[in-house]
C-alpha cells in the first residue's frame, strides 16, 4: 500500500538522520522523532556535530503537525552528545501526563521529559544516570534502542556494561 503523510525533515545543515529513532503513543497522537546526528550551538556560539534533537509530531484533524523541539539542557551540550539515539513516548492510562524518555548516549544521561495537560508545555523532569558507576559515551547508556517506559517506571539500558537501570 502506499503511504498516505510524509514527516519531512531538514536539511539546511546536511543529514541528521531524522527518524533515527522514533516512537508513538496512540493514545494521544503523538510520535517522537529523533535526529541524533543533528548539529547544534553551543553557549559560545560554536557550532557542535551529532548534538541532536527530539521533534514532537501531534495528530491534529487527521493530519501529523510539528509542536515542538526537546533539546538536550545547555550545560549538557557537547560534540556527539546524540540526544535522541533512543526515544519512547507513553501516556500511563487514567493520567493526564505525557512521558518522553530521551537517550543521549554521549553523555551517559537520559532525560525525562513530562507534558500536563493543564500547563500544555513539555518540561524536563529528570536526569538518569547510573549511580553505581561512572559511565563514558562509550558504554552506550541510553544507545540506541536502550529506554523503554512502563508506568511510573523508565529502563535505561547500557550495551557495553551488559546492564539495565530501572528507576521509579
Amino acid at each position: 500500500p502506499d503511504y498516505f503523510h510524509v514527516l519531512e525533515g531538514d536539511f539546511s545543515q546536511g543529514s541528521s538522520r531524522m527518524g533515527s529513532a522514533l516512537d508513538i503513543d496512540r493514545s494521544v497522537e503523538i510520535v517522537v522523532v529523533a535526529y541524533d546526528e543533528a548539529s547544534g550551538i553551543d553557549a559560545h556560539g560554536n557550532i557542535l556535530k551529532n548534538l541532536g534533537i527530539v521533534k514532537i509530531f501531534k495528530k491534529v484533524s487527521g493530519t501529523w503537525s510539528f509542536i515542538e523541539s526537546l533539546t538536550p539542557p545547555m550545560e549538557l551540550v557537547r560534540p556527539h552528545t546524540k540526544f535522541g539515539s533512543s526515544v519512547v513516548v507513553n501516556t500511563p492510562y487514567g493520567r493526564d501526563d505525557t512521558t518522553i524518555l530521551v537517550g543521549a548516549p554521549g553523555c551517559a544521561t537520559a532525560f525525562v521529559f513530562v507534558y500536563h495537560t493543564t500547563s500544555e508545555a513539555w518540561k524536563e523532569q529528570a536526569r538518569l544516570y547510573p549511580s553505581d558507576s561512572t559511565l563514558s559515551s562509550e558504554h552506550r547508556f541510553g544507545g540506541s534502542g536502550a529506554v523503554a517506559l512502563h508506568g511510573d517506571l523508565a529502563f535505561v539500558g547500557s550495551s557495553a556494561m551488559e546492564q539495565v537501570y530501572i528507576y521509579r
